[in-house]
C-alpha cells in the first residue's frame, strides 16, 4: 500500500483499488505478462517492480491486479508464527497500517485464480500461499504453494532467479531460508505422508548435508535448528553433526556456543545424556575461555562465567569445575563497578524549602506540627504511578526495548528485566523498575521537607517519650503493649538518630499491620494442614493474601506506597535489608529511610485526628501545647 493509500491521521482513505476485483475482471489481464522478464527473488522488491514494470490506466483491471499483486508482496513475512505468517509492513500508533491476510478475504478466490495463471514462483508461492491461509479447505493451494516455494529455491540455486542483496549467498540467503520454512509449514499441514511434504523434506535434508560436507557452519546451524524445531530428521544423527563441528573449534565463538546448545537439545531429545553431559562440558568451556582470554569487560566477562556454570547443571561429578569457575566468577566481578560511570544532577529547592519552614511555623501548636509532617508523605495512587511510567517508557522506547541487568555493591548480578513492547496491558518487570525509579526520586524530593519540618519543630517545642506516649495512646493503630517503643522512635526521629528510628519502626510494622487487621476481624493466619497448627502471616504474605483488606482499611495509594518501600523487589527492600543486617550508614540516613520512618508515623498518627481537641487540651497541661 502507498503512502497516499494510507493517508494522513483523521483523513477519510479511499478503499484500494483492488478491493472489487472480480474474477470476471481477470479475463481482460494478462496475469503472466506483469512479472514477465523480472528475476527478483525476495518479494517485496519482486511486488514493487510488478508495480512499476508496466503502465495501465488508473481503474483498470490489469492496474487493480498490479495493486493486488503488489499489496500482497509488500506485507512482512513471519515464519517462525505458524498460524500468522504474515503481518503488516508498516504500522503506526494511530491505527494505520499497510495491508494484512484478513483484508484479502472477500476476494480470496480472485488471489486464487490469479496464483494460477501466473508464470512466476515468486508471486505464484505467496498468492497460493495466502489464499490458503485465508481458505484451508482450497488443499489445491496449498499444494501449489509448496511446489511454487519449492521452484523459486531451485531457481535461485541455479542462479535464474537473484536476490537484490547479498545475491552469491543463494540458498544460504535468510530469504530463501524463510522460504522453505513456509514451505514445510505448509507441507506439514496438508499432511506428513503426502507427497509434497516428503518431498519438502528431501529438499531440506539435501541442502542440510549439502552445508556440513562444505563447511558451511552458520548456514548448517539454521538448517539444524529448523530440522529439530520440525523433527524432520532423526535427532541423534544431527547431534552428532552438531558435535564434531563443536569439538573441531573452527567457528568463531557466537557461533560455537550456538552449535553446543544446539547440540545438547539433539542429544535430549533422543535422551542420549553422556552425549548431552559431553557437550555442556564443551560450551562450560568455550564460555570460560573466551571470559578468560578476552577480558575487555568485567561485565561481559562475568556474564560468559555465570553461563558457564549454569552450563554446568545436571552433569554428575562436576563439583570441582563448578568450585574452579566460581572462584574466576568473584575475581571478575570485582571490577564490575569499576566500568560502570556515575551520574548526578542537581537541583535547588531552597524556595520549595522556606515556604514548608514558613507553613510549619504557621502551625502553633505542637499537634499541629505533626499533622503537617506525616502530610508530606503523600502516596500517590497505583494507576497513576502506572500511567506515569507508561509515558516515560514511550518518550524513551529505545531504552525501554532493552532489557536491565541490577548488581550490589560486591558486582553479583542480582536481578534482570526483560524488554518491554508497549503493547501488553499487563505490567511488566520494565514498567516496575520505571515506578521504582519515579518513586525513589519523589522520595528523594520529599524528605529534605521532612527534615526543614523535623527541624522547625524541635526550634520551638521539647519532644519526649512522655509526649509521644500520650499521643499514641489515642491511636487505635498502636497495640497497647508497643506504645513505649513506638514513642522511642518518635523521639529518636526528632532527635536526629535516624538510624535508631529505622529499626526501631521496620519491625513493628508487621504486628502493627496484623492488630489493624485482627480489629477489623480479618483471618490473618495460615493453617497448616499436617499439624493442624496455626501461625501469623509474615508481612510479605499479608501483601499478598490479605491486600485488599488492607485496602479496604486504608487506602489503595497508602498501601502501595508500604509495599513499594519495604517489600517491592525493585524498590528499597527495606524490611528485608533491616532484618539482615543489609542497610550501609548512607542509605539508613538516606530519602528513601526518612520517608519510611514518616510513613510509619503517619500510619500511627493519622488515626488521632479525630481526638485532636483532647489531645490539645492534654498536651496544654502538660506544657507542650
Amino acid at each position: 500500500m502507498s503512502e497516499n493509500e494510507l493517508g494522513d491521521p483523521g483523513e477519510s482513505v479511499e478503499p484500494p483499488l483492488w478491493c472489487d476485483l472480480s474474477v470476471a475482471d481477470l479475463d481482460s489481464v494478462d496475469v503472466a505478462a506483469l512479472a514477465a522478464g523480472l528475476d527478483h527473488a525476495d518479494t517485496y522488491t519482486l511486488g514493487i517492480e510488478i508495480d512499476r514494470a508496466q503502465t495501465y490506466p488508473s481503474g483498470s483491471p490489469a492496474r487493480r491486479v498490479q495493486r493486488l499483486i503488489y499489496a500482497l508482496c509488500e506485507m512482512n513475512v513471519r515464519p517462525n508464527s505458524k498460524h500468522a505468517p504474515f503481518g503488516p509492513m508498516f504500522q503506526f500508533p494511530d491505527g494505520r497500517r499497510t495491508p494484512i491476510p484478513c483484508d484479502f478475504m472477500e476476494i480470496a478466490e480472485v488471489i486464487a485464480v490469479i496464483a494460477s495463471r501466473s508464470e512466476h514462483p515468486v508471486v505464484r508461492a505467496r498468492l497460493a500461499d495466502v489464499c490458503w491461509l485465508l481458505v484451508r479447505r482450497r488443499a489445491d493451494m496449498g499444494r501449489l504453494a509448496v511446489s511454487s516455494y519449492l521452484e523459486v529455491l531451485q531457481q535461485i540455486q541455479k542462479g535464474i532467479l537473484r536476490f537484490s542483496h547479498y545475491p552469491e549467498w543463494k540458498v544460504a540467503h535468510p530469504d530463501a531460508f524463510d522460504y522453505l520454512t513456509r514451505c514445510l509449514q505448509i507441507a506439514r499441514a496438508l499432511g506428513v505422508e503426502k507427497a509434497e511434504f516428503l518431498r519438502a523434506k528431501q529438499v531440506f535434508e539435501q541442502y542440510r548435508q549439502t552445508a556440513f560436507e562444505s563447511g558451511s557452519i552458520g548456514e548448517f546451524v539454521r538448517w539444524s535448528r529448523l530440522d529439530l524445531n520440525n523433527s524432520l530428521s532423526n535427532a541423534g544423527s544431527v547431534a552428532e553433526q552438531l558435535e564434531e563441528l563443536a569439538s573441531a573449534e573452527t567457528a568463531d565463538f557466537h557461533t560455537q556456543t550456538d552449535i553446543c546448545t544446539l547440540a545438547i537439545r539433539a542429544f535430549s531429545l533422543v535422551g542420549d545424556q553422556a552425549g548431552a553431559h559431553r557437550c555442556q562440558r564443551l560450551l562450560s568451556d568455550r564460555l570460560a575461555q573466551e571470559a578468560i582470554e578476552k577480558p575487555q569487560s568485567a561485565a561481559l566477562a562475568a556474564a560468559n562465567l555465570s553461563d558457564a556454570i549454569s552450563a554446568l547443571h545436571g552433569i554428575p561429578d562436576i563439583r570441582a569445575r563448578r568450585d574452579e569457575l566460581k572462584h574466576l566468577l568473584i575475581d571478575v566481578q570485582g571490577g564490575i563497578l569499576d566500568e560502570m560511570a556515575e551520574f548526578s544532577y542537581s537541583q535547588d529547592i531552597s524556595h520549595e524549602i522556606r515556604q514548608v519552614r514558613e507553613a510549619c511555623n504557621a502551625r502553633e501548636t505542637l499537634l499541629d506540627k505533626l499533622y503537617f509532617l506525616i502530610g508530606q508523605a503523600h502516596s500517590v495512587t497505583p494507576e497513576q504511578l502506572e500511567d506515569d511510567a507508561r509515558d516515560a517508557l514511550a518518550k524513551s522506547p529505545l531504552m525501554a526495548m532493552m532489557g536491565a541487568s541490577f548488581y550490589d555493591p560486591l558486582g553479583r548480578l542480582v536481578g534482570r528485566t526483560k524488554p518491554w513492547s508497549g503493547e501488553s496491558e499487563e505490567p511488566s518487570q520494565a514498567l516496575a523498575v520505571e515506578i521504582a525509579k519515579h518513586e525513589h526520586f519523589r522520595r528523594k524530593f520529599a524528605a529534605p521537607r521532612m527534615h526543614a519540618v523535623r527541624l522547625e519543630t524541635t526550634q520551638y517545642h521539647y519532644l519526649s517519650e512522655r509526649i509521644f506516649r500520650l499521643i499514641l495512646q489515642y491511636s487505635p493503630v498502636v497495640e497497647r503493649s508497643y506504645v513505649q517503643t513506638f514513642a522511642r522512635g518518635f523521639a529518636r526521629f526528632f532527635e536526629g538518630d535516624f538510624i535508631a528510628a529505622l529499626y526501631i519502626f521496620t519491625p513493628l510494622l508487621e504486628p502493627t499491620l496484623l492488630h489493624m487487621l485482627r480489629m477489623c476481624n480479618f483471618d490473618t493466619t495460615k493453617f497448616d494442614d499436617a499439624t493442624q497448627t496455626e501461625e501469623d502471616r509474615s508481612l510479605s504474605q499479608l501483601f499478598s493474601m490479605n491486600k485488599e483488606d488492607l485496602i479496604h482499611m486504608f487506602d489503595a495509594a497508602f498501601v502501595t506506597d508500604l509495599e513499594n518501600l519495604f517489600l517491592n523487589k525493585w524498590g528499597p527492600k527495606i524490611r528485608h535489608s533491616v532484618a539482615h543486617g543489609l542497610l550501609t550508614d548512607d542509605e539508613a540516613n538516606g530519602p528513601d529511610a526518612t520517608y519510611a520512618v514518616v510513613l510509619i508515623m503517619k500510619l500511627c498518627l493519622l488515626p488521632t485526628w479525630g481526638h485532636r481537641e483532647e489531645l490539645r487540651s492534654q498536651m496544654r497541661a502538660l506544657g507542650c501545647g
